[in-house]
């Protein structure tokens, strides 16, 4: 896939609905299995993006507030195979890194920051104690280039690679310190300063790796970039490519060599499906997080809310911020730090509010009260999820439901009976088994749940039927297997009891569609059938007001007036000759003529409804 296949990924994913995540919203209906050959790389794909929520999460500066600064982007390259396995390969490094001795080679501060003559060198190859002609081993050392932007000060920009490198490497925030020695190049635009490091540790021997899980990743080499180099003058952000747009591979250092050896332009190498998707799925993520940030500020800060969306545009339409001044321009560092206080700031305050309610909601002694508020929180954390897209937690919420506690919605009257029937028999079968029935009834409250919350709701019950059986603490494995089949047992008759609610309002619906239907019929072939339909239809109170002729009890059926009025007059007539008692047919009679009240609006409007003594509607 090329850098084209990228943007087209990005612009689809765009036009997906917020709660979808972005590696589903960017493959749209082609699956990994489909599209990558593998399902496994599926999990791969989401492992990557929220690699990037987690890169936002523990940054010092919000991610929003600093992707809006116009400055130059930090630059710290880790050399691969830039490293040395032996003593030869150490003197060849240093040789070519001073020039062929033009360019002074500096030790660490620990030593004072001497340079490096002759005896130096080796004394120092000495004291790293790397072997002679070491074959095929373990590079000993690490190679960094801190690089600055063109036309920084020489001096200034040393001094503040020199300070990178003993914030890295000799303060010990990293679990050890390492010994180093650096060299100085100004023969490029961008003044920069090679550190070699030797990688076992002077402290505790430890090895120094740069890895996404270790102590010192990747971002934090930019990170300790931008602090160190502010106290020298030298104001950098680093924000990661792909919050930027810049979706295209970056080069390797033997392509980007071989590229500036032959005069051409550097070129990254073309994505693959999962980089291509990975990617695309990354941006979107960003354009995500700096749209909700701005919702979260509109209210406060209006120009900043306008920037964010300006910058999450033009990367939901797979544009790099870096090729536009549109959604950036901030250059005071104090603007950037009030900024990020207010982005923070709102989102801890969203943060905060569920944290209260869960451990309000943990306080509850009712059961039954305690999962009702449990299944509105988890509805208001899955809205907020669109307002925080970085935290994990809260976007558990948004995941598809997994059928797990589903009850039954009633949407009017006949419904409500039909539920209160169904939840009063889920209650005697919680009776049953001595379990609370109002905490279950609570549970099956509506629609689905999330799967977090369905599995805070499983423990929940087994830990009170544990109770049930004398065991208060921690489960074992043999406790798991007693309890959960009776635990599957209750819930599949739960499920089964509100199977049947649902099918018997499905039959409901349909009779409420086939009378409407009727109304559309100028005569009714089977007037009994008419009668029939709205008999089981209608709950019983509305038939006891249908049959005093008041039409709005047919309010469920249809809203139409006109509607109502030709299905009252049909029951009505057919009731009046199925009755089997003068009183029952005067009540029948009494109740058609009041549909022709002439002072009733029904009644003018059913005198526009063709009649024929009952036969017709």
């Amino acid at each position: 896939m090329t850098g084209i296949a990228v943007r087209d990924l990005i612009r689809r994913g765009a036009q997906a609905p917020p709660h979808v995540s972005p590696v589903d919203a960017v493959m749209g209906e082609d699956w990994a299995y489909i599209m990558l050959g593998d399902p496994k790389k599926l999990l791969q794909l989401e492992y990557l993006v929220r690699r990037e929520a987690d890169r936002t999460a523990r940054r010092t500066v919000s991610i929003s507030a600093e992707i809006l600064q116009r400055r130059p982007e930090a630059m710290v390259k880790l050399v691969g195979k830039g490293g040395a396995s032996d003593a030869a390969g150490l003197r060849a490094q240093m040789d070519y890194l001073s020039r062929d001795g033009e360019v002074a080679l500096q030790r660490s501060e620990r030593y004072f920051g001497t340079e490096l003559d002759a005896d130096g060198r080796e004394d120092l190859v000495a004291g790293w104690g790397f072997g002679e002609a070491v074959k095929g081993g373990v590079d000993h050392t690490s190679h960094f280039v801190v690089s600055f932007p063109a036309g920084t000060p020489p001096k200034a920009a040393e001094q503040a690679g020199r300070a990178w490198a003993e914030a890295l490497f000799a303060s010990g925030r990293f679990g050890d310190n390492w010994d180093y020695y650096t060299a100085f190049h100004t023969d490029r635009a961008h003044p920069h300063l090679h550190v070699v490091v030797n990688r076992r540790g002077l402290e505790a021997g430890a090895w120094l790796k740069v890895s996404k899980r270790s102590a010192i990743t990747f971002d934090v080499l930019r990170e300790v970039q931008v602090d160190v180099s502010a106290e020298h003058g030298i104001h950098l952000v680093a924000t990661p490519r792909l919050a930027r747009g810049v979706h295209d591979r970056p080069a390797s250092d033997a392509a980007y060599r071989r590229t500036e050896r032959a005069g051409r332009g550097i070129e990254g190498p073309e994505h693959t499906a999962v980089t291509a998707v990975q990617s695309a799925a990354a941006v979107l993520f960003y354009a995500r997080r700096f749209q909700a940030d701005a919702d979260l500020v509109e209210g406060e800060d209006h120009p900043l809310a306008d920037r964010l969306r300006s910058a999450a545009a033009l990367l939901r339409r797979g544009l790099a911020l870096d090729t536009t001044e549109q959604g950036r321009g901030v250059d005071d560092p104090k603007e950037v730090r009030r900024m990020s206080t207010l982005i923070e700031g709102r989102r801890g305050e969203v943060v905060s509010l569920f944290t209260q309610i869960d451990r309000d909601i943990a306080t509850l002694d009712d059961a039954a009260q305690r999962a009702r508020l449990q299944r509105s929180a988890a509805e208001l954390k899955a809205q907020a999820a669109g307002l925080l897209p970085d935290r994990k937690d809260l976007q558990a919420y948004r995941e598809p439901a997994s059928g797990r506690y589903a009850g039954i919605v009633a949407i009017d009257a006949y419904g409500e009976e039909v539920k209160s029937r169904a939840d009063a028999e889920v209650v005697r079968l919680e009776e049953a088994y001595r379990a609370n029935g109002r905490a279950m009834l609570a549970r099956y409250g509506g629609g689905s749940v999330p799967p977090v919350l369905a599995d805070v709701w499983a423990r929940e019950e087994m830990a009170a039927l544990a109770r049930e059986h004398g065991i208060d603490g921690p489960l074992t494995a043999d406790d798991f297997a007693v309890f959960q089949p009776i635990l599957d047992a209750r819930h599949e008759r739960i499920a089964a009891i509100y199977r049947r609610a649902a099918e018997d309002m499905a039959a409901h619906e349909q009779n409420k569609e086939d009378l409407r239907g009727l109304t559309r019929e100028e005569r009714a072939e089977d007037p009994q059938h008419l009668f029939r339909l709205i008999r089981n239809t209608l709950t019983e109170e509305q038939r006891q007001r249908l049959e005093t002729g008041v039409v709005e009890a047919l309010g469920d059926v249809t809203e139409n007036t006109v509607e109502q009025v030709k299905l009252a007059r049909g029951y009505l007539a057919a009731l009046q000759r199925e009755a089997t008692s003068k009183a029952e047919r005067d009540r029948a009679a009494k109740a058609l003529r009041s549909l022709d009240g002439p002072d009733d609006e029904k009644g003018e409007r059913a005198r526009r409804v063709d009649r024929d003594d009952g036969h017709s509607l």
